[in-house]
């Protein structure tokens, strides 16, 4: 039974919590975050200024990593977090998005920030009019089989974005790509994102991910939080 129940954590994937300070009821939240104490805080994933970024590090009393949506959030809100994930789309033409990477590359280099405080880490976007579509430029959706060409580095991160809210593709498409993509790449640490709403559809990409980002699901019922940890 030890042996059972060891193999089973060992799959089992985990829930990340973003709080972004574009979303209703972030302090609400923050105050959740602070009495449960959930495993994965993430902040940021916003057009927000980066000292907004800095205020909602500032309120928790619990260790965060940084999903910065631009420079000025890693300019400003580096030195507080714990890690850093910088989304780097698979698929970008937009000259602006380029330049942004480059620029938090070349800013992480110059502080000489650890590289085991920071990774890039490969997006793939779903739905083409959502709010991510417009931080990261995104300008087009790409089909299933293209993004799945797109994963070389089948060790890295690679987040997979349904949409935001109410603009998102169904949950059954997202399942459908997901399960192919850990079945070709079963080392690959998944993220799932994007849309989800309630707990029954965290159950079912919990299934074929690594990690289940949730947000403003969160942001809406911050008293919900111990029930999405407990789905883990």
């Amino acid at each position: 039974m030890l042996f059972i129940h060891l193999f089973l954590n060992l799959y089992m994937a985990e829930l990340i919590v973003l709080v972004d300070p574009d979303d209703i009821n972030s302090l609400d939240l923050i105050n959740q975050i602070n009495k449960i104490k959930p495993k994965n805080v993430w902040v940021g994933y916003t057009n927000s200024p980066g000292e907004a970024v800095v205020k909602i590090f500032k309120k928790l009393k619990v260790s965060a990593s940084l999903f910065p949506g631009s420079f000025e959030q890693v300019r400003e809100g580096y030195y507080f977090a714990e890690h850093i994930y910088v989304p780097s789309p698979i698929y970008y033409k937009n000259p602006v998005i380029k330049e942004i990477k480059l620029n938090i590359l070349n800013f992480l280099k110059n502080r000489r920030i650890p590289k085991n405080k920071w990774e890039f880490m490969d997006y793939a976007l779903l739905h083409p009019n959502c709010n991510a579509a417009g931080i990261l430029g995104v300008d087009r959706v790409l089909s299933d089989k293209d993004i799945l060409n797109s994963i070389k580095k089948p060790n890295r991160l690679f987040y997979l974005e349904g949409g935001s809210r109410n603009k998102s593709c169904p949950i059954n498409d997202r399942l459908e790509l997901a399960k192919e993509i850990q079945r070709r790449f079963p080392k690959l640490k998944l993220i799932c994102a994007g849309g989800i709403s309630n707990t029954k559809q965290v159950k079912q990409l919990s299934k074929n991910c690594s990690y289940v980002l949730v947000s403003h699901a969160l942001h809406c019922n911050p008293e919900h939080l111990k029930e999405y940890m407990n789905l883990f």
